[in-house]
């Protein structure tokens, strides 16, 4: 399992950092399930979040068995203990994660209403220019990072392609094509920015209602590769449907076997280094480009708020919120489910959305252009 925060001195500075509302940056990116406890069952509460014996609504931007909903229901029986409350977690799919984040940034900051959000996502989306979009910086209070996304490309088990050697192959013969839920989403800007780093032609087709539709597509063949993070697609790797082709990293985004001898983009050995070489042109400027697309697609899954929370209650919140992920029980079910938690408080949270901004604002024409050409 993952976890940047693992050890209880790394959680106990996290728990010092004040929360506080930032304003900066253009970022922007049912049904109802009750959980299992109630507040009957609490061990322990946090009498200083003023919450206790209340119900607390928790927005998920998927539909229910999907990652940002599997996170949440491993989260919120024991966060249920903790804050003495009832947790409903409550699906809204659709638009990218702009609806449940929509849903959340309009309700009322007593904490009664959280959620879980895909900041990068948001982000794009907003670069992308919809309207709709939620900026996480202003229209939230981030309380914390639960996990980082990790994006693998995969391609069909059947496909012709075995390696990156057949993927620069293929794409001298004709444009490389993908699947994406979405134009203008996380995986369709990871997507053109590595096509563009490696030289390699694609042509992205969107319209795939979530992950599970566009591996099929890879599965039967209609598209070359998805993009998606590991343990979305783990399960069709480990199940023969799925091969993994390359790891949009610096260093392995998973320990598990399957990805062993799986190349990583990043790194001084790293796939945009060598195809730098391979091109003739600058392999530190490959690297670089290639740790700023991690750093952009990794922006994380956060857990927040609407904006204007009391400060005190935004603290309480973040860390009760770190406790609860540094509890034992907590993280053998994660490592048991799956699911790598890579823990940082607000302020870490906040820092690394911001630097995700940045890079994708150097690439916003890029970006815009290939958004029209979809668009037509």
């Amino acid at each position: 399992m993952h976890q940047e925060s693992p050890e209880s001195a790394v959680l106990a500075r996290a728990l010092s950092r004040r929360a506080f509302v930032a304003g900066w940056t253009g970022l922007a990116v049912g049904s109802l399930t009750a959980c299992r406890r109630s507040p009957s069952d609490t061990l322990t509460t946090q009498p200083g979040c003023k919450l206790a014996g209340k119900q607390v609504q928790w927005m998920v931007p998927n539909a229910p068995g999907g990652s940002y909903d599997a996170y949440s229901r491993l989260v919120a029986p024991f966060l249920e203990q903790e804050l003495g409350v009832r947790i409903v977690v409550r699906n809204l799919p659709g638009a990218a994660g702009i609806w449940a984040a929509g849903e959340l940034s309009r309700a009322t900051p007593d904490g009664t209403v959280l959620g879980i959000l895909n900041g990068p996502g948001l982000l794009v989306a907003s670069l992308a220019g919809v309207s709709t979009a939620p900026q996480p910086l202003r229209d939230f209070t981030i309380l914390i990072r639960i996990a980082r996304n990790r994006h693998v490309w995969v391609t069909g088990a059947d496909s012709e392609l075995h390696s990156m050697q057949d993927v620069f192959d293929l794409s001298r013969r004709r444009p490389l094509v993908f699947a994406v839920n979405n134009v203008g989403g996380l995986a369709f800007v990871g997507i053109v920015l590595t096509a563009q780093l490696l030289g390699t032609p694609s042509e992205v087709v969107t319209g795939f209602q979530g992950s599970q539709a566009g591996s099929l597509a890879a599965i039967r063949g209609d598209v070359d590769l998805v993009s998606h993070s590991w343990e979305t697609v783990a399960g069709r790797v480990r199940s023969g449907d799925l091969r993994p082709i390359l790891q949009i990293s610096g260093s392995p985004v998973s320990p598990d076997s399957l990805l062993h001898s799986i190349p990583l983009l990043g790194g001084a050995d790293g796939i945009a280094a060598d195809r730098a070489r391979q091109l003739g042109t600058g392999t530190e400027s490959a690297r670089q480009e290639a740790a700023a697309l991690e750093k952009l697609l990794g922006g994380g899954r956060i857990i927040a708020g609407p904006a204007g929370m009391p400060q005190g209650l935004e603290k309480c919140l973040e860390e009760t919120l770190l406790k609860t992920l540094s509890r034992a029980d907590l993280r053998t079910a994660a490592r048991t489910q799956g699911k790598p938690l890579e823990v940082a408080g607000a302020h870490q949270a906040r820092r690394d959305l911001e630097a995700a901004a940045r890079i994708a604002s150097r690439h916003l024409a890029l970006i815009r252009r290939e958004i029209a050409k979809i668009r037509g």
